[in-house]
């Protein structure tokens, strides 16, 4: 066998000049999974041998143009993943007339018929039987970064081309994902957490992320957050309150061996001290009764409240805070709730348990998924003869919950009433961006409606908008903090170095500007601990380039500044604007205050004049980037000094 073997190759070099090279190709079939997708069907690939025995990641170029031009499907490379047929899987099959081969294959039936390849891997290692030429050898699945207009699509498919906030927003909306108990586990969520259409803005990353999943408060997005938020510490349970928070407690103690058995004692505790009714909903692969309240608006079943609970910390391998926060995402894109999710950011309220600890979470969909922590994870089990204090708190969060439910639900139920707005080409949509849409001046109040996000950043608070009914004003800026040199700023509008100064003030321009909670007495300087707050000004459009005189121009403010004993912190070319007339603006006034002048370890400032008592002096915030090459002496809440505004302002770029 081996000398007719031998033999065989022997001829084979005679009568070919050259032997075949690493380059060439593997031929295989392989289909995309996509139900919304009408081009599936059965493709044959060419991969070149070197790319094939190479890690199957990267083969997501050659397969994102293989998508683009036989699927009409410009995906986003970094969502494409690839899937090994567990049985034989025909061509005739995937190649049938009729509804497709997608036809009856949900998240759990997908998961059971097909393997995920991890990127480490070669295809070459994984894929077998790939001589069988009526075999799909691989399946795909990726999410759009836009979808190709064609004939049946081009009109819908124009506008997610304008806005990076509305191809967001278009893109979840399209793209299931798989199974919420699926996704949540530990090695799933990583890979969520990198998929732009898939991902949960909740601050979780994998390695080598390739985009920030921190996102704004979600308080700016709706004022239930915020009531939540105030009522915790100052609501008062009654006597029925804390007997029943007593029982719950006493019912998420119980070590329970069956989710089945345990939760639905949880959501009938739940439900007493909620005051609505928790509908257990099962996972897709029928593991754990989740619960749902569900509410019905113009007869559109939506679910304000979720929540998941595992019988202990580690359970089933997956977070449970996580899960809910996907069941969410998965909860807003249904088709069937459209008519609801079109109208707003899709405020959701949530419970996280694992044993005996539970915290209450947030979630709003505006562009993307963003769910935050309301509270920490507490320890809500019966573990010590006195009991009475977590008794207590534990139930302040719960009726605070409670109200806020009823309030959210009175929300979803007036919504009902509200003509739905549509994605139209070349216009926003007001269900991406911020709530507050008016501000006061004087006594006037004044409406606005936002026109885009100034920054295609997922933690971007800062938005481009129009002032309503006054065709010739100007565009505004406005932005969301919970710290600001309002002081400064005023300064320096009074000798036209700033945009105007419109407002700065609560979100809910109804309540009193509280300052007094900025700052705990006990507190570190650059703590941001203050309320959320609004800051309008007036946009400044730019000159193409800097005017020759800008360096003396800046120089000149900060000789206005520091002298009078003000520094702005975070003096970078982003945030020195010229305007038409080539006249310096300087933005983003957040760190900008007073700073201590009776400190003499830097150099004299000229002009210096003595402090007046009771000022507060201002420091760096928390978590400075470390890719800024800042001032010598510039950490995380170091006082700011008059030396880093100079050196900052030397190192600038002011050419670019």
């Amino acid at each position: 066998m081996s000398m007719a073997r031998s033999t065989r190759s022997k001829a084979a070099a005679a009568a070919t000049p050259q032997q075949p090279t690493q380059d060439d190709p593997i031929t295989l079939n392989w289909a995309f999974f996509n139900k919304s997708n009408p081009h599936n069907r059965p493709l044959s690939i060419h991969i070149p041998r070197l790319l094939f025995k190479g890690p199957v990641g990267y083969c997501q170029d050659i397969f994102s143009v293989a998508l683009k031009k036989y699927c009409k499907f410009k995906a986003d490379e970094t969502t494409i993943q690839f899937w090994d047929p567990k049985e034989l899987l025909l061509v005739a099959t995937v190649g049938k007339r009729g509804p497709g081969w997608t036809e009856g294959i949900d998240d759990q039936k997908f998961n059971d018929s097909f393997e995920e390849i991890y990127f480490p891997l070669p295809l070459a290692d994984v894929l077998k039987g790939l001589d069988n030429k009526t075999a799909i050898h691989l399946v795909i699945t990726a999410s759009y970064e836009s979808a190709i207009p064609d004939e049946k699509h081009g009109e819908d498919r124009d506008m997610i081309t304008e806005l990076p906030e509305v191809r967001r927003h278009w893109g979840y909306f399209t793209t299931p994902g798989r199974s919420p108990s699926h996704e949540a586990k530990s090695k799933q969520y990583a890979s969520v957490q990198i998929a732009p259409f898939e991902t949960i803005y909740d601050g979780r990353y994998s390695p080598g992320h390739p985009f920030s999943t921190v996102a704004p408060p979600i308080q700016i997005f709706h004022s239930i957050f915020d009531t939540f938020a105030r009522l915790v510490p100052s609501v008062q349970p009654n006597n029925e309150d804390l007997i029943n928070v007593q029982d719950l407690m006493h019912t998420l103690s119980v070590i329970d061996p069956l989710e089945t058995e345990r939760n639905p004692k949880i959501h009938e505790g739940l439900s007493k001290i909620l005051g609505v009714d928790i509908v257990q909903q099962p996972n897709d692969d029928g593991t754990c009764a989740n619960g749902a309240y569900m509410l019905s608006v113009d007869g559109v079943r939506i679910a304000p409240y979720l929540d998941e609970f595992k019988r202990d910390i580690g359970d089933g391998g997956s977070d449970p805070s996580q899960q809910v926060g996907i069941r969410m995402r998965k909860s807003w894109i249904q088709k069937d709730r459209q008519e609801i999710s079109n109208k707003c950011c899709c405020p959701t309220l949530m419970i996280a348990g694992a044993g005996a600890w539970m915290c209450v979470l947030g979630g709003v969909f505006p562009d993307k998924p963003i769910v935050q922590r309301l509270t920490d994870m507490m320890w809500v089990g019966h573990s010590s003869t006195e009991e009475d204090p977590r008794v207590y708190r534990f139930a302040r969060v719960l009726v605070a919950l409670r109200k806020c439910i009823q309030e959210l639900s009175n929300y979803y139920l007036k919504l009902g009433e509200v003509e739905s707005f549509k994605f139209e080409p070349k216009t926003t949509h007001p269900r991406l961006y911020p709530y507050p849409t008016s501000f006061k001046e004087g006594k006037e109040i004044i409406s606005f409606a936002y026109t885009k996000m100034l920054e295609d950043d997922s933690a971007c608070v800062t938005y481009q908008a129009k002032i309503i009914g006054e065709a010739d004003s100007p565009d505004i800026v406005v932005k969301f903090v919970t710290r600001y040199g309002e002081e400064v700023h005023k300064f320096l509008a009074g000798h036209g170095h700033v945009p105007k100064l419109r407002y700065c003030g609560p979100l809910d321009i109804n309540l009193p500007a509280d300052k007094s909670k900025s700052l705990p007495s006990d507190a570190p300087s650059g703590l941001s601990l203050g309320p959320m707050q609004m800051i309008v000004m007036d946009y400044i459009p730019t000159c193409e380039k800097p005017p020759l005189d800008a360096h003396e121009q800046i120089q000149v403010v900060l000789c206005l500044l520091h002298p009078n004993g003000y520094v702005l912190g975070d003096l970078r070319r982003q945030n020195v604007l010229f305007n038409k007339q080539g006249k310096v603006k300087i933005i983003d006034l957040d760190w900008s205050g007073r700073y201590d002048r009776t400190n003499r370890d830097g150099p004299p400032v000229v002009g210096d004049t003595p402090d007046k008592k009771g000022h507060s002096y201002v420091c760096y915030p928390l978590n400075l980037s470390k890719s800024i090459k800042w001032a010598p002496g510039v950490k995380d809440l170091a006082p700011i000094r008059p030396e880093h505004d100079v050196f900052m302002l030397s190192a600038m770029n002011l050419r670019a």
